[in-house]
């Protein structure tokens, strides 16, 4: 397995595939700094933390499938492009193992990614002097929700781009899902449960209470990480699914 991987990895290592995913969560990093800075100058201190990984959560909705449809697809295009299907299966490559190891490969690139922004919006915290210690339950729960939400976002992705030679349509695919992940968070919960997208959404931290015309109140909430855990088993679903048409097609 450690073979393929290093395969993966030496297939794309001039392609820019991890900077292109850089350059689409610094976007994401970025606008999530300037929200809670405004945020900041507005309010204050009160609730910051939480108004800082609400952002992000809801930003991940957006930017996230298309992040993972286009690393997915950068690295599952190759064997299509140099129409390599057929020499695998002659040389009776498990198919298999190729399958995890194009998915172990995205999901490490994606990793990495998420880890340098949270590890840059942790900085601009520090350095804008937000108060109190970095909330570590909190940043563990929204990371670790994240994650999960991805690993069924990037098992559907990885299926489309090894089923179909045309990846304009597993990008399709991740559009759709990135505006999913963006208005879901304004459905009611009995939509947003038929909508893995929005398991970004519901890490949330930040409750919304109306008290008037106009006037609401912000409180304090954990994020919901249940709909991540969901999704994440529906992930698992989809994967061996993909997975299993891979090994049963015939090249």
């Amino acid at each position: 397995m450690i073979r393929y991987l290093s395969l993966e990895f030496y297939k794309i290592r001039r392609r820019g595939v991890f900077l292109t995913a850089l350059l689409l969560c610094g976007v994401e990093g970025a606008w999530t700094a300037y929200s809670v800075q405004s945020y900041f100058e507005e309010n204050g201190a009160n609730l910051i933390w939480n108004n800082l990984f609400t952002n992000l959560a809801m930003l991940h909705g957006l930017f996230l499938p298309l992040a993972i449809a286009v690393l997915s697809s950068r690295i599952c295009d190759m064997e299509h492009k140099g129409d390599t299907w057929k020499l695998l299966g002659t040389a009776a490559e498990p198919m298999g193992k190729l399958y995890f190891a194009k998915f172990l490969c995205t999901f490490l690139l994606l990793t990495v990614t998420l880890v340098l922004e949270l590890a840059a919006l942790l900085t601009f915290a520090a350095w804008r002097g937000f108060p109190g210690p970095i909330p570590v339950g909190l940043v563990g729960k929204v990371f670790l929700g994240t994650m999960l939400v991805s690993v069924f976002v990037l098992a559907l992705q990885q299926w489309i781009a090894m089923a179909v030679p045309n990846q304009l349509v597993a990008l399709i695919v991740g559009m759709a899902g990135s505006f999913l992940g963006l208005v879901g968070a304004l459905f009611p919960p009995q939509v947003r449960a038929f909508l893995p997208w929005c398991g970004y959404a519901e890490l949330s931290s930040v409750q919304a209470v109306p008290l008037g015309d106009h006037e609401w109140q912000y409180l304090a909430m954990d994020p919901n990480i249940v709909p991540a855990l969901l999704v994440f088993v529906l992930g698992i679903i989809v994967y061996f699914l993909g997975k299993r048409r891979l090994c049963r097609k015939e090249f």
